[in-house]
């Protein structure tokens, strides 16, 4: 069973994404595409344009600003709590280009479980189209 946690800067008041949908999407796409069945908590950031495109610069020396950005962390064996990783998004970027949290939640979530749209985008196509039969 995955858990969120969800945390919003002020400046992001207006990203709509509430827990329980958060919660019931990570646990559909874990559920659908982990190899492994697991227990763990998805760390969600909904940030302002300025922090995510620091982090984007901090971490990926790339100076623009994006709308998501995905951090796997290795689960610890014996911890008390497993953490897949966070995820970061821009409501203000995402709403510029006209995309969904919920779509970007789910290409972080893809992230945080080894998909990687650039070097196998094939898997990754395969991912999402499985994604798409199961919540449609």
């Amino acid at each position: 069973m995955i858990k969120v946690d969800i945390s919003r800067e002020k400046e992001t008041a207006t990203g709509k994404l509430s827990r329980s949908r958060a919660l019931t999407l990570s646990n559909r796409i874990v559920g659908l595409l982990a190899k492994n069945k697991f227990s763990a908590t998805i760390e969600i950031f909904l940030v302002s344009r300025e922090r995510i495109k620091k982090l984007n610069i901090d971490f990926r020396r790339n100076p623009n600003e994006t709308d998501v950005l995905s951090f796997p962390q290795n689960c610890v064996i014996g911890a008390k709590e497993n953490v897949l990783g966070t995820v970061f998004i821009s409501p203000e970027v995402a709403e510029e280009r006209d995309e969904e949290i919920e779509t970007l939640l789910e290409h972080g979530i893809l992230h945080l479980l080894g998909f990687d749209h650039e070097k196998k985008p094939k898997l990754w196509r395969e991912a999402i189209e499985k994604i798409k039969k199961e919540l449609i």
